[in-house]
């Protein structure tokens, strides 16, 4: 079964940048309202929120804050070390948590971020 999730952006391209950079995908599909990204059984779709919705939610701040209301946090389940993800998301402009705030759960290191636009995901990965 192939998994999928979308996200609304307030800036497609800046968002589309931060996850196929952070995560390693692919774009696979691209129009000028979305942009569908995809590594193996995954697909990203990030969608631009129409303009009559962006009064509604205004641009976070910089650092964006964590949008600790959000009833979904999205899980990635990555190859690449903790540490590598860490790095990319503060390089390009998300947060991460330090290593003392991972945890470990069913044999994985995990540990939470934020994209540019304050939206919290999780990133796993499987522990030696």
């Amino acid at each position: 079964m192939k998994t999928g999730l979308v996200i609304y952006a307030l800036d497609l391209v800046p968002m589309t940048t931060f996850y196929q950079t952070v995560f390693d995908l692919n774009i696979v599909n691209q129009g000028e309202t979305y942009t569908a990204l995809s590594s193996g059984e995954f697909e990203l779709v990030i969608l631009q929120t129409p303009d009559d919705l962006l009064d509604k939610y205004p641009p976070t701040a910089n650092p964006p804050a964590w949008r600790e209301s959000n009833t979904i946090k999205p899980v990635f389940y990555s190859s690449l070390p903790i540490d590598a993800i860490r790095t990319k998301t503060t390089l390009l402009g998300g947060n991460f948590n330090q290593p003392e705030q991972e945890w470990q759960y069913h044999h994985h290191r995990v540990c939470d971020g934020t994209d540019i636009e304050g939206n919290i995901f999780q990133v796993r990965q499987q522990a030696a």
